[in-house]
């Protein structure tokens, strides 16, 4: 045996050893996300936090519950946030959801990561990074396939697969739910091995996380409220030119403000300015010197469609009357005719009536001339 192969096959054996190493002392290191009915966290939390301490202490993990207030974008739901190895955070899951269970009997979630006629009892809904996501998903879908066979669970992923959130989005929520804890564990566990094998959850343990998930979740509080300042801004400001135009509709004509603008019409003659610039230019303007009371630009852009749309009237109304008196002249036509036909039927039997009389002269007349000799 070459000294390269026994190298390579120690190297092998020492990464076997240290992978059965890490599966004993726990899994690999993960952080997750999950999320609970506020109805739930006090028996989480539990009084004074004690059981929140024993969870900590037992399973050897860092568990945070967000404030009370922060909950999830889209949900009523607060975050509790895990750290540790894989088989302790299932341990610590295993716990939470006996304790949502007890709190949310008969009731079923309404959140938009809820799934359908599922009570909120059988569902564990994880956030993860949307490249953790893909793991959990796997190569055309085989990964989720697996597991819903296997387990016989529900999962969806949200944003769902496909869509174009899914693309964009910066984090995905995945709910797995299944009546028999036993078996929603199991599909848990599986679901956080292909979350062990993205690299944003191989790091150690950092207990900025917390703060940083928190501070997210304000920003986008805070995103939220100038978004709805700016849109009632918006609204104030249109308000406001909306009663400066009417203003300047029913304001009356002030002497100053002529001589200011050099405009010394009336603005019945400004009107009637503006209506001869339109016949000989075909622009549609205003008042140059904009003065209150007198035409505004739309006032001229109302009358130039009331124009067209009288000349649209009378132009269907023109047609209207040439289609008439088409219509009489073919009726006319049609008396002609018909009169035409009765005068020459009647004059074919009058000659056709002579005819006969002519013959019945002539034979009378041959049958004299006959009878004489």
């Amino acid at each position: 045996m070459s000294k390269s192969h026994q190298k390579k096959s120690t190297d092998d054996s020492a990464n076997k050893t240290a992978h059965n190493g890490r599966e004993e002392e726990g899994g690999d290191h993960l952080s997750i996300k999950i999320l609970i009915p506020s109805s739930a966290v006090c028996d989480i939390i539990g009084r004074s936090g004690e059981t929140m301490r024993n969870l900590r202490k037992k399973n050897s993990c860092q568990i945070q519950i967000s404030k009370d207030g922060d909950t999830y974008p889209g949900t009523t739901e607060r975050i509790c946030f895990v750290k540790g190895r894989l088989n302790h955070i299932v341990a610590v899951i295993e716990s939470i959801q006996e304790k949502i269970r007890k709190k949310c009997p008969n009731q079923t979630g309404n959140d938009a990561f809820d799934l359908e006629n599922t009570l909120r009892g059988d569902e564990i809904k994880i956030v993860m990074p949307n490249t953790s996501a893909g793991m959990v998903i796997g190569k055309s879908s085989n990964n989720l396939k697996l597991i819903k066979k296997r387990f016989g669970s529900k999962v969806e992923i949200y944003p769902k697969v496909g869509s174009v959130e899914a693309k964009t989005a910066l984090e995905r929520v995945v709910t797995v739910a299944h009546e028999e804890s036993a078996a929603l564990l199991k599909s848990i566990r599986r679901i956080l091995k292909h979350v062990a094998l993205d690299p944003h959850h191989s790091s150690q343990i950092n207990k900025e996380d917390f703060k940083k998930a928190a501070k997210g979740i304000e920003k986008e509080k805070e995103k939220e409220k100038e978004e709805e300042k700016e849109k009632e801004q918006e609204k104030e400001k249109e308000k406001e030119k909306e009663q400066e135009e009417e203003e300047k509709r029913d304001s009356p004509i002030q002497e100053d403000d002529m001589e200011r603008n050099l405009c010394l019409d009336h603005w019945r003659t400004c009107l009637t300015n503006c209506q001869e610039n339109f016949h000989r230019t075909g622009e549609v303007v205003g008042c140059p010197a904009q003065l209150r009371g007198h035409p505004t630009t739309g006032h001229i852009q109302r009358w130039v469609n009331n124009v067209e749309r009288q000349r649209a009237q009378e132009v269907r109304r023109e047609r209207a009357r040439d289609l008439e008196r088409e219509r009489a002249r073919d009726a006319r036509r049609a008396v002609e005719e018909a009169e035409r036909r009765r005068n020459d039927e009647e004059r074919r039997r009058a000659r056709e009536a002579q005819r006969v009389a002519d013959e019945a002269e002539r034979r009378r007349n041959a049958l004299g001339s006959e009878l004489e000799y």
